[in-house]
């Protein structure tokens, strides 16, 4: 069944598709984080899965052929934050992460699920 249950037309109104754009552009503008992934080619072929991997977002990625260390500047709206550390979270300690935001909802949730999985480790060491 359809989840539309009913439909009114509304006399009088109009949609602008160019007003939505423009409230849109600004939403994005007003809610726009950005975050650094660090990381090596390595044997997993890194630099082409996180590009594939973030491919919906805006990055820039630059190599560093003295230290061979990509870094990627990944651009996106608070709104995605947990998908970003979703995803991120899968590539462990492949990846290093740094922000220039005090407040990066990303790093800091990184931060605290490591370390409750560390603390989660050295409990279950000291149950032995």
């Amino acid at each position: 069944t359809s989840r539309i249950q009913r439909l009114k037309l509304l006399k009088n109104e109009e949609f602008n598709l160019n007003d939505i754009r423009e409230a849109v552009r600004n939403l994005y503008q007003k809610t726009m984080k950005k975050i650094q992934v660090i990381f090596y080619e390595g044997t997993k072929n890194l630099p082409d899965r996180i590009l594939t991997e973030f491919s919906l977002w805006k990055k820039e990625c630059i190599f560093d052929s003295k230290t061979e260390l990509y870094t990627m500047t990944l651009y996106y709206s608070s709104y995605d934050e947990k998908e970003i550390l979703i995803r991120l979270l899968s590539y462990g300690a492949y990846i290093k992460i740094s922000s220039e935001e005090d407040d990066n909802y990303v790093c800091e949730e990184l931060k605290r699920r490591v370390k409750l999985q560390r603390d989660k480790f050295q409990i279950r060491d000291l149950e032995r």
